[in-house]
C-alpha cells in the first residue's frame, strides 16, 4: 500500500513538474509524455494500452496549467479504470467531434459504470471542476463491458486562471 502511494505521489509529481514546461504548442508533447508513463505502469499491472491521438485536432491557448488539467482529467480516467473495472485493455482516442471540438475517449473493458454512481466521489468531482476550468465537457457512459469517458474540449481553450492546478 506504502509503494503504490509513493508511486503514485511519484507520478503526479512527475505529470506537474513536466507541464511547467508545456507552450502552447506543445500539447502533444506532454501527451506522448503520459503515454510513456502511463505504458510502463499498465504493462507492469497486465493491462494493454491502445493510444492513438493522431487525429486530435490542435488545441490552441494551452497554458501548463490547462495542460495539466487535461493530463489530470486522462490520468484520473485511466486511474479510475484500473482501480474500479480490472480491465484487460484501455484504449485512448483523440479526434474532432462532430460539431468540432476536439473529442478524447477513454474506454475499457472492464466492468462498467454504475449510473447509481455517477455523482462520483473526489476524483470525479475533480475531473468536472478541471473540465470546466477549460471550457470543455466531460460524459461517462457505462458500455455493455466497459465504460467510455468522452472529453470535449473547445479548438481554443480560454485564458488562464493562474495557479488553479
Amino acid at each position: 500500500t506504502i509503494e503504490g502511494s509513493a508511486r503514485e505521489a511519484l507520478d503526479d509529481l512527475r505529470l506537474v513538474i513536466h507541464s511547467l514546461d508545456i507552450r502552447d504548442d506543445e500539447l502533444p508533447l506532454a501527451l506522448s509524455g503520459l503515454r510513456e508513463r502511463l505504458e510502463r505502469q499498465l504493462k507492469r499491472l497486465g493491462i494493454t494500452l491502445d493510444w492513438s491521438i493522431v487525429r486530435l485536432p490542435d488545441i490552441a491557448n494551452a497554458s501548463p496549467t490547462q495542460a495539466l488539467n487535461i493530463l489530470r482529467i486522462l490520468q484520473e480516467a485511466i486511474t479510475n479504470a484500473i482501480k474500479h473495472a480490472n480491465p484487460s485493455r484501455i484504449m485512448v482516442r483523440g479526434s474532432e467531434s462532430e460539431d468540432g471540438q476536439a473529442l478524447i475517449l477513454v474506454e475499457n473493458d472492464g466492468q462498467p459504470f454504475p449510473h447509481t454512481a455517477n455523482r462520483g466521489g473526489n476524483g470525479l468531482n475533480n475531473m468536472r471542476r478541471r473540465i470546466r476550468q477549460l471550457g470543455g465537457e466531460i460524459q461517462i457512459e457505462p458500455l455493455p463491458t466497459g465504460t467510455r469517458v468522452r472529453v470535449l474540449l473547445p479548438l481554443r481553450l480560454p485564458d488562464a486562471t493562474p495557479g488553479h492546478y
